[in-house]
């Protein structure tokens, strides 16, 4: 075991993780006010007060297992699978909510065009099924490890999971790209470069948290476990601040975009409130330059 100054030191790192999320929720609660309280619940509504809310409540509760009982089951040499299987699960729900997030702006970016809906879901239906087969077994060999060592993970556990963000990320991205290559043949707008900007960034992102897992994960580094719970909380901190700032970013965009046109032609108070109040602009595809 690692000295208990080293251990202390990783925990502070990953408290870090929990004040990113809190400061990113505060700095954006003015534009979450303005351009998402209003109007009915919906779907995108959801995955958004999941994102900010919900997954800053699971960081707290990773910290609380982390800190307090996965220490306490450790010095007393118990079995702490039941707290890997829970950071197994939430960081798949987690990056699973991330892809629906992309799914949608990517078929808000194409205009609805139904062949690339179909085909997203198809390639999302297949990649998550890779993903959630990897976990599944993932988790079983967590609930069945002895004490609170990290075991070495399949190496076919980890291309399996691996196979299936890669192919879902990079079909994103050249979605993403065409899409580029084609504006700037006629004209590129405000959405669509920011939808691509966003869309490399989170790219980039997910590759390389998941390779300083994979690394982990397959070399089994000594000290892993305080690397790997510092890696955990910022990815997971990282998935949260990535999805709800892609959905915040999308509805200021389109509303802004339809209260102030190219042409300044005028709108009515009664139209303005129709904007901020809707359920449909909060489905990133209603509005376009």
């Amino acid at each position: 075991m690692p000295p208990y100054q080293l251990i202390q030191l990783g925990n502070f790192i990953s408290i870090g993780s929990v004040a990113i999320q809190a400061w990113e929720l505060v700095a954006h609660l003015t534009d979450e006010v303005e351009y998402l309280w209003g109007g009915k619940l919906n779907f995108v509504k959801v995955l958004y007060f999941f994102s900010r809310y919900v997954f800053l409540a699971a960081q707290i509760v990773n910290h609380v297992l982390s800190f307090g009982l996965e220490t306490k089951l450790r010095n007393a040499g118990a079995n702490c699978g039941i707290i890997f299987a829970y950071k197994t699960t939430v960081a798949h729900a987690s990056l699973a909510m991330l892809e629906i997030v992309l799914y949608i702006r990517v078929y808000a970016l194409y205009r609805h065009n139904r062949r690339v809906k179909y085909f997203l879901a198809i390639v999302y239906m297949f990649t998550a099924s890779l993903k959630i087969a990897a976990n599944v077994l993932l988790i079983q060999v967590q609930m069945q490890m002895n004490g609170c060592d990290h075991q070495r993970t399949s190496t076919g556990l980890i291309i399996t999971f691996w196979s299936g963000v890669i192919i879902y990320q990079f079909v994103i991205l050249a979605l993403s790209l065409y899409k580029l290559v084609y504006d700037g043949r006629l004209s590129r707008t405000p959405l669509t470069a920011l939808m691509l900007r966003e869309g490399v960034v989170v790219f980039i992102l997910l590759m390389a948290t998941k390779a300083l897992f994979a690394v982990l994960l397959i070399f089994e580094l000594q000290s892993s476990f305080i690397i790997g719970r510092a890696i955990f909380s910022y990815y997971f901190a990282a998935i949260s601040v990535a999805a709800s700032s892609l959905i915040l970013n999308m509805r200021k965009l389109t509303v802004k975009a339809a209260l102030y046109p190219p042409r300044s032609q005028n709108i009515s108070a009664e139209e303005v409130g129709r904007l901020y109040n809707t359920d449909q602009s909060i489905c990133l595809t209603s509005f376009y330059e």
